[in-house]
């Protein structure tokens, strides 16, 4: 498959029932193993509310990282909310991958 487009963004949320329970890092894993395998996007974006500090913290243990604040850019009940902008890169991703994984990998 030839490389499609160069940048892609998602977005998730995930029920508070399901927090805490490993529900979100499982399937960021598929995901992304989708996004760069399959897919073979270069930079995967997600934009998390500044006071969102579960979202964020979520982005930062799949290996996302903060590239900037968007200013007022999410309204939220009437109000503008100023939200991070948080990225993976697969050539990142590549290399935080543990070793079974990387060899193990297999997209359905």
């Amino acid at each position: 498959m030839d490389r499609g487009f160069g940048t892609a963004e998602w977005g998730f949320a995930i029920g508070s029932s399901f927090w805490g329970t490993g529900v979100f890092q499982e399937s960021a894993e598929l995901v992304l193993e989708f996004v760069f395998e399959t897919l073979r996007v270069h930079r995967l974006e997600a934009r998390a509310a500044l006071l969102n500090t579960r979202g964020i913290g979520a982005l930062r243990k799949i290996g996302a990282v903060k590239e900037g604040v968007l200013r007022k850019s999410l309204e939220r009940n009437g109000e503008f909310l100023d939200q991070a902008l948080y990225t993976v890169i697969e050539s990142d991703w590549r290399e935080a991958r543990p070793p079974s994984i990387a060899a193990n990998a297999l997209v359905h």
